[in-house]
């Protein structure tokens, strides 16, 4: 272990005194305060985010490594055979091949500033690797390895990589087609409750759907565990009050995304001054721009708009000439890449072939497996993904609406900045200097020929197409509103008379509901109350459904004693609530006891045990399940159904209680959420001793669940460690910007022997803050380390 110290020691990089730096053209100042945050001032646009490229890699070089191998499929190269799987599914979806055409495109025709942006970054980048050959971070040195040059198609694979995880829904398509193939579409709908009665079913059930459907959620559930967990869903929160609701008189605005967890953090937070750019918040490395954050003039956050942006389609190819697939009565030639994975350990590459269609990249070929030269025939359906991501030139639109966004100074400009962004689809809200806010979506959503995009649909037919995106101008917003506030959780956000399809998918509206609650508590709100709302962990959903729990009659001591700490419960997951702990468990015994059976293994756990894209339909249905109870889902029996589901609520608490009893100890009194629920942020190689003591960080104790507004994510299937949390909170004051102030964790640098490296962490936990520093003199005097640029 001392031995991994020494080397995390050694490879530290000083983030003080003056370094020269080629591509400058003038010198750059980079103050870090004493949280680590780096507040950047540039004589220029280009010097700037050549500097910003630079602080990234200096901090995050090996995060930022990971994630362009992740996705451009060539983890393989680095760390060997366990990440071939992944690299192949990778590279079927197709990240890299879209990523190099979006920059021969942008080589062509983009903007002046955005182009010149997005190459100073990339000159940052490369200049620090350069420079540190023979000193290269930690993880580096740990697995002898050497970062190759940075490169524009490394920035535009690392934009669709997040645009790619903050948009699945593919996997909902195919658990409602799991779920209507084995239950039927009545009963496929009292388990999806957004699921339109409209909607027919029209996977061709002759085609072994399910058979392939299993293979492929295997395989996407390999490239989730790659990423730090199974892949769960992402959400957010963010709300925005103007002045007449605030105790300054001037706007409020706060966000929390929420993300996986895991070390170093997704975001590293960083302050940029240019002439004509003055912008602070979360910048994503691998990325230039801040992302989160405010101006001199606006501020801004988001969530994730749960749009329809992606539609499989099943194919018919040709059983002579498998390059042939069926549209409208032609056959067709597909386009067939030869992809070769160098695999670390491996004399020679390997090499896989990747099918496309005019709908998209084939992803069940691969797991079915064929080999080099020739595409093997596979059972089953060809399932071929469209997405928006896809699409070459919405990369540049993307990185074009970023760079804009920071140097937008109202609404008009906000609203033209967004235009601009195809992917990913969010929630934004907004305020001004000037007292305005605002609410806009973003991205381009498809309007279909026929369908919904709820299932699989046939691609050789031609009736399934998409014949267009909804206009900007009609996709959800408001400006100035008379409610005086403005907040979204990913909820449902336009009305039944919505003349578009955005999704069917929306999350459950618990989250919202308590926020408008809060924000409607009080005449006038302060930062105090915002910081409240974000700590905030009382669950409307558990409200609604704890009566089921307590009104049964126990029978015996141990189930007495719950039901009392549950009747006396306020509904707060607090980490040291022995009723959350109690109502957890008993949750997953009552889910477990009234589906598993029915739906069969598989299909239980992508429904409810191991959550699956945006599958979060449980927590609306099973309320609806025991308010409205049947006896298809309680068992057939003389006994009357109501009689039945309390039975069996009083059957799951006691398994609750036997559980707890083996796990926590026969002290009831000591069965504290945060016990069961903790959070623990970890390294891609902190896998175990002596690693994972260096590079990990927690356990922390974590109140909160799915359905709080400090949300704590977790999968049943693996207990209640925490997944996803809020992975940055930030609160802007627009009356003096200097009074804002953010978190994340669960540090800014990403070097193990950095002060900074976890220092977020207990903060984090306890939902506390720092100030985001503005203002140069105030800047100055909160300093800890000058690190000057200077031209080479």
């Amino acid at each position: 272990m001392e031995q991994m110290r020494q080397l995390a020691r050694q490879t530290l990089e000083p983030t003080s005194g003056t370094v020269s730096v080629k591509g400058l053209k003038e010198e750059v100042h980079i103050f870090r305060d004493q949280w680590g945050v780096p507040h950047i001032y540039a004589s220029s646009i280009e010097d700037l985010f050549l500097a910003e490229g630079y602080t990234h890699a200096q901090e995050r070089l090996w995060q930022m490594e990971f994630t362009r191998r992740l996705a451009g499929g060539t983890l393989a190269e680095m760390v060997g055979e366990a990440a071939l799987d992944i690299d192949v599914f990778m590279r079927t979806i197709g990240l890299r091949r879209t990523a190099e055409e979006a920059v021969r495109i942008t080589r062509r025709e983009a903007d002046e500033l955005s182009s010149g942006v997005v190459a100073a970054y990339v000159s940052g980048i490369n200049e620090f690797i350069r420079s540190h050959t023979d000193n290269p971070p930690f993880e580096f040195a740990l697995l002898a390895w050497q970062p190759s040059p940075w490169s524009l198609e490394d920035t535009a694979a690392c934009g669709l990589l997040l645009a790619w995880e903050l948009g699945l829904n593919w996997g909902i398509e195919i658990l409602r087609a799991e779920l209507i193939e084995r239950l039927g579409e009545k009963r496929a709908r009292e388990l999806l409750p957004f699921y339109p009665a409209e909607a027919a079913m029209v996977v061709p059930t002759e085609d072994r759907f399910a058979d392939v459907a299993s293979q492929l959620l295997a395989l996407q559930r390999k490239v989730g565990g790659s990423i730090g967990s199974e892949h769960a869903p992402p959400g957010s929160n963010n709300w925005v009050v103007d002045g007449s609701k605030s105790v300054t008189g001037m706007p409020l605005l706060a966000n929390d995304p929420h993300l996986l967890i895991g070390t170093p953090s997704i975001w590293y937070e960083a302050h940029l001054v240019a002439p004509g750019l003055n912008v602070t918040g979360a910048t994503f490395p691998g990325l230039p721009a801040v992302l989160i954050g405010h101006n001199e003039r606006i501020a801004w956050g988001m969530t994730v708009l749960p749009a329809d942006v992606q539609d499989l389609y099943i194919e018919r190819f040709n059983p002579e000439n498998p390059r042939l697939y069926l549209y409208q009565d032609r056959w067709e030639e597909s386009e067939v890449y030869s992809e070769q994975f160098v695999v670390r350990g491996k004399d020679e590459p390997i090499t896989k072939e990747v099918t496309v269609t005019r709908h998209g990249p084939v992803i069940n070929s691969i797991m079915l497996g064929f080999s080099s030269p020739e595409i093997r025939e596979w059972p089953g359906p060809a399932l071929v993904l469209r997405w928006t991501g896809h699409e070459p030139a919405n990369v540049l639109m993307v990185l074009q609406g970023f760079v804009r966004l920071d140097q937008a100074g109202n609404w008009e400009e906000f609203r033209d900045a967004l235009r601009l962004m195809a992917f990913p689809s969010q929630n934004f809200v907004y305020a001004d200097v000037d007292g305005n806010i605002g609410y806009q979506a973003n991205s381009l959503i498809p309007i279909r020929a026929k369908g919904q995009g709820l299932v699989p649909v046939p691609g050789w037919t031609g009736e399934y197409e998409w014949v267009g995106y909804i206009p900007f101008d009609d996709l959800p917003s408001a400006f100035n509103p008379p409610t005086h506030f403005l907040a979204t959780a990913n909820n449902k956000t336009v009305h039944e008379d919505y003349p578009y399809l955005i999704t069917h998918d929306w999350f459950p509206p618990h989250r919202v509901r308590r926020i408008v609650q809060l924000l409607t508590a009080k005449e006038r709100l302060s930062i105090q109350d915002f910081m409240d709302m974000q700590a905030d962990v009382c669950s409307l959903w558990a409200q609604e459904l704890a009566p089921f729990l307590t009104s049964v009659e126990p029978q015996n001591e141990a189930e007495r004693q719950a039901l009392g700490y549950l009747s006396a419960w306020d509904f707060r997951m607090g980490k040291d609530s022995v009723a959350a702990t109690v109502f957890h468990v008993w949750y997953k015994k009552l889910v477990e006891n009234m589906l598993r059976a029915t739906l069969g293994q598989d299909i239980y756990e992508h429904y409810f045990a191991k959550q699956l894209g945006f599958a979060m339909s449980h927590f609306l249905a099973i309320p609806d399940l025991l308010e409205y109870p049947s006896a298809y889902w309680l068992g057939e029996g003389s006994e009357s159904n109501v009689r039945k589901r309390d039975e069996l609520v009083r059957l799951s608490l006691g398994q609750a209680i036997e559980e707890l009893t083996r796990t926590l100890g026969t002290e009831m009194s000591t069965w504290r959420w945060g016990r069961l629920h903790t959070a623990t942020f970890r390294h891609r190689l902190g896998l175990g001793p002596p690693l994972e003591e260096l590079l990990n960080g927690g356990p922390v104790e974590a109140g909160g669940d799915w359905t709080t507004v400090n949300v704590a994510g977790f999968e049943y299937a693996f207990g209640f460690g925490v997944e996803v949390m809020p992975s940055y909170r930030q609160i802007i004051d627009l009356g003096d910007m200097s009074n804002s102030v953010s978190m994340h964790a669960p540090g800014q640098s990403g070097q193990p022997a950095s002060e900074h490296y976890r220092d977020f962490l207990q903060p984090w936990a306890r939902v506390e803050y720092h100030p985001m520093l503005f203002h140069r003199d105030v800047i100055e005097k909160e300093t800890r380390e000058v690190l000057e640029l200077v031209p080479a």
